[in-house]
């Protein structure tokens, strides 16, 4: 602005080119934030029961896109002992997910958010 602070008046060259640059770095960073999102929606993760009879797939959205079971071992794992075993992979699946879920998240936000969220509260009080 122009003048004393405070007065209305023209608005200053500079703060207005400020602005714009502004403005430009937020669209920036929205754009590489959405890229990222892309990414991550673009990917697959695979998790194995621990002896490899069942692997499930889930997509970037941590949506189950597949399970499959070992045909050799089918006959030997039925019932309730096949269903923990398709959870089993589930859960691999899902927290290779979210380990990559919060790789972006921290990309995004600049660092570790639980450690900013953290750092943010203060001192814990014993």
């Amino acid at each position: 602005m122009t003048g004393t602070p405070g007065t209305i008046g023209q608005i200053s060259p500079t703060f207005l080119q400020r602005l714009e640059e502004m403005r430009r770095e937020a669209e920036e960073r929205r754009r590489a934030a959405q890229e990222d999102l892309d990414e991550l929606a673009a990917l697959e993760f695979a998790g194995d029961s621990s002896d490899g009879c069942v692997r499930v797939t889930v997509d970037g959205h941590g949506a189950v896109r597949g399970v499959r079971v070992d045909p050799g071992q089918l006959r030997t794992a039925m019932g309730d002992e096949l269903g923990r075993k398709v959870v089993e992979a589930a859960r691999s699946a899902l927290s290779a997910h979210a380990e990559a879920s919060r790789d972006v998240l921290e990309r995004l936000s600049g660092g570790d958010p639980l450690q900013r969220l953290a750092d943010s509260v203060g001192p814990s009080r014993r």
